[in-house]
């Protein structure tokens, strides 16, 4: 990716910060590779490019003449769409499957990983000339590539990005006769005067005021009152001793004997009943 190889050719000094930014808005406007964009500006010669991702990151080289020579078998392993989108070119197969990819930036980590899942196979990363690259791609796929290539040098520098805005031109202000041009710039702001310091006396008299207690019959200070007390009645209550309703002993033997008595007579026989009648 673009940011991971300019921040490595800016780590070893090989490239300068405004050189990365040039190269950046280069390739914005008109598109192309990063590595592209940095020979069109002239930071960085192709050879140079290539001879430090050769020694830096150790990995083989790839001649231009062996990027033209190729077999279709291997061709079909990579999409044209992914070949052209990432700078990538399949250069062989290997015994076990694994494909050398020839890279125009190999620090390009996200286009091993599609390469690799697309190809259901492992990839060894080589490096190659952006020219010799894209004259390979567009000689196997037939891909037309729009963007202007490494060898068609920058004649005039792109401007900072800072330094543009700051040369954009205003809208041109229009004024009428007998009035003053309005300006862009908002007028200052009139100085406000400094609110004036209490003196120590005003600030006494609130001290005290803020004390003070207001006690008078209009306004009494509100007091506590009691809260009435309400006694419950007790669930348990005595019970008054309630008078007996059975007869006493002696009224109870007495209507047993009144009893007796009537049972007895009324048992006796009819003459007995007649002489005792007559005894009487």
């Amino acid at each position: 990716m673009a940011d991971m190889s300019g921040a490595l050719l800016l780590r070893h000094g090989i490239v300068r910060p405004e050189q990365l930014a040039e190269a950046q808005a280069l390739k914005q406007r008109d598109g192309g590779s990063f590595g592209e964009c940095l020979v069109r500006i002239g930071a960085i010669e192709e050879e140079d490019l290539v001879s430090f991702y050769h020694k830096r990151l150790m990995i083989p080289r790839v001649t231009d003449a062996k990027l033209l020579i190729v077999s279709p078998k291997v061709l079909g392993l990579v999409t044209a769409d992914m070949a052209a989108e990432f700078r990538v070119v399949p250069v062989e197969v290997d015994a076990e499957g694994t494909i050398t990819l020839a890279m125009s930036d190999p620090t390009n980590n996200h286009a091993v990983d599609e390469v690799a899942f697309f190809a259901d196979r492992y990839v060894v990363r080589a490096v190659g000339t952006e020219s010799a690259i894209r004259r390979a791609i567009e000689t196997h796929y037939g891909v037309r590539f729009t963007s202007p290539r490494a060898s068609d040098r920058l004649k005039a520098k792109l401007p900072a990005p800072e330094a543009a805005k700051a040369t954009e031109k205003k809208p041109a202000e229009i004024t009428r006769k007998g009035t003053r041009p309005v300006s862009s710039a908002t007028p200052p702001l009139a100085p406000q005067p400094e609110p004036a310091k209490p003196s120590l006396e005003s600030l006494d008299k609130q001290v005290v005021l803020l004390t003070r207690v207001k006690r008078s019959e209009e306004t009494p200070l509100p007091c506590r009152c009691r809260r009435p007390t309400t006694t419950r009645p007790s669930m348990r209550t005595k019970r008054s001793p309630s008078r007996s309703c059975s007869p006493s002993p002696k009224s109870r033997s007495t209507s047993v004997v009144t009893r007796c008595r009537a049972s007895a007579s009324s048992c006796r026989p009819a003459a007995q009943r007649a002489q005792d009648a007559r005894v009487a």
